[in-house]
């Protein structure tokens, strides 16, 4: 990862962004989603999509208390894709940076009264119903 090369993209263009807390909530999908779409009849496949949400898991279970993963690219793809999803934005002009004492890939907003600035769009609801009916009726296939 380049910060550097992401702050001059950042800088330059308008950008919509989905915050973790909206993700967390709406795009988190229980353990018995997640086995009951990976359950399939291809065992090779099975194992696969076990051993890759095996870890990220076990990491929700520690952080949240409970079984499931956040999908937040996901989320973030959908809501590209089908607007319907995306229930509620504010766009502000302004610069996007990285927070200091924050973990890795955090970002801050500093908004400014400028019209030429880039313009930003953050997600603040979405319809997590509709976000799971789109995952599961596209991969539980």
């Amino acid at each position: 990862t380049d910060p550097h090369a992401a702050d001059a993209v950042l800088d330059a263009v308008d950008v919509k962004l989905v915050p973790w807390d909206v993700c967390r909530h709406a795009a988190f999908l229980s353990g018995s989603t997640i086995d009951r779409l990976t359950d399939r009849n291809d065992a090779c496949l099975t194992d696969f999509l076990a051993r890759i949400t095996e870890r990220p898991r076990e990491v929700t279970r520690t952080a949240y208390g409970r079984d499931g993963l956040v999908l937040a690219d996901p989320l973030t793809a959908v809501g590209c894709v089908d607007r319907t999803v995306i229930q509620r934005t504010a766009t502000h002009t302004g610069t996007i940076g990285r927070s200091a004492g924050h973990k890795r890939g955090a970002l801050s907003l500093g908004t400014v009264d400028d019209p030429s600035a880039p313009r930003i769009t953050l997600v603040e609801d979405v319809d997590p119903d509709r976000f799971r009916r789109l995952l599961i009726d596209t991969f539980g296939q």
